[in-house]
């Protein structure tokens, strides 16, 4: 009699859960949604292409960041040069350059690349970031503009 107990109560509760995850996801609602309508392909494409403009801002802030981090280790390798061969007291500063060229030149390059990158990748973000907002104007201004009707086919108000 307890084995069976505790199996009903397992067995509500799996399918307690399970009705909640159905509940929950968007996949039911969008099937209970959308019963018997077609959707509306400038909505699809409205949808898609807002989600296009998300992963590609998230593409760019990616690489601002990435572009961010070399600028950072050219500054760490040139001053690690300008650490290690230049003396100076007061206001008088001399440099040895004809030991670790090649730390100076690959901090050079590393802060040179990731200056260029960080100019370009932050347009690029501020253009990805216009294209999102227009897109959400455009969604906007369909829901704002869509008014409600007869849908012959399903027989109900549809907006």
């Amino acid at each position: 009699m307890l084995a069976t107990d505790s199996m009903k109560r397992f067995v509500s509760c799996g399918l307690l859960l399970f009705v909640l995850g159905l509940a929950g996801s968007p996949h039911a609602a969008a099937q209970t949604e959308t019963a018997g309508a077609q959707p509306n392909p400038l909505d699809e494409y409205l949808d898609l292409r807002l989600q296009e403009d998300i992963d590609g801002i998230r593409r760019v802030r990616i690489a601002l960041l990435t572009m961010t981090g070399s600028f950072a280790v050219g500054a760490i390798l040139s001053g690690t040069w300008g650490g290690l061969n230049c003396e100076g007291s007061g206001d008088i500063f001399s440099c040895d350059t004809s030991k670790q060229q090649a730390l100076a030149g690959v901090g050079a390059f590393f802060s040179g690349a990731g200056t260029i990158g960080m100019l370009t990748t932050g347009i690029m973000l501020g253009v990805r970031n216009r294209q999102k907002r227009k897109t959400e104007e455009l969604i906007r201004q369909k829901r704002q503009t869509a008014r409600l009707r007869w849908d012959v086919e399903s027989s109900g108000l549809r907006f």
